[in-house]
């Protein structure tokens, strides 16, 4: 994430890591489903920051 000038927060660190391990593809509801307590907001913007 340094690389790219993406500050380390705790969810992006969360989410980064849980695309990662992933040994399949995963559509959104996957994520959001495993990321239900999570603000959907937040997770939603880390998502499209990663995307960028």
């Amino acid at each position: 994430m340094a690389d790219r000038n993406i500050r380390p927060t705790a969810m992006r660190l969360l989410v980064f890591k849980y695309l990662t391990e992933s040994e399949i593809a995963l559509s959104l509801s996957d994520i959001e489903k495993d990321f239900a307590k999570s603000d959907k907001t937040t997770l939603y913007r880390t998502l499209k920051k990663f995307e960028e």
